[in-house]
């Protein structure tokens, strides 16, 4: 299953919206690729996977602590445990391969959360800074 960003999914921050549309093409990329069961280019989306979201979450987490965002702890805590989640994907496809029921989770896991978290924690997010920008 394909997983596409659309409009619906901006938060209203431009950079976020921009990293955010950068994660949905290479989710979309590695959940195509576990669909054909390609194990050496799942094993390079996880691991640009990995420093992105390192990256991405950092900026972000920032963005909230500076924004003064209530439901930072966690919002952070979600982050903690998909990156715990991704590593342990990564380590099972290193250690046993790619196989179907690895494909499934891969897009339960990684391609649920994102829709997920970015259609609902992230853009709770959005609306707390665009209600605080109003005058």
């Amino acid at each position: 299953m394909a997983l596409m960003w659309t409009d619906a999914l901006a938060v209203g921050v431009p950079e976020i919206d921009e990293q955010h549309r950068e994660l949905f093409r290479r989710v979309d990329r590695l959940l195509e690729a576990g669909l054909g069961t390609d194990a050496g280019e799942v094993s390079r989306m996880l691991a640009f996977l990995d420093e992105y979201v390192a990256t991405h979450f950092e900026w972000e987490e920032r963005f909230m602590r500076e924004a003064r965002y209530p439901g930072y702890a966690a919002h952070q805590a979600e982050h903690a445990q998909f990156v715990a989640q991704l590593r342990a994907l990564d380590r099972e496809q290193a250690d046993r391969g790619m196989t179907p029921d690895l494909a499934g989770r891969l897009n339960r896991v990684v391609g649920d959360w994102l829709r997920s978290h970015v259609g609902v924690t992230d853009k709770a997010v959005g609306r707390f800074v665009g209600r605080a920008r109003r005058p």
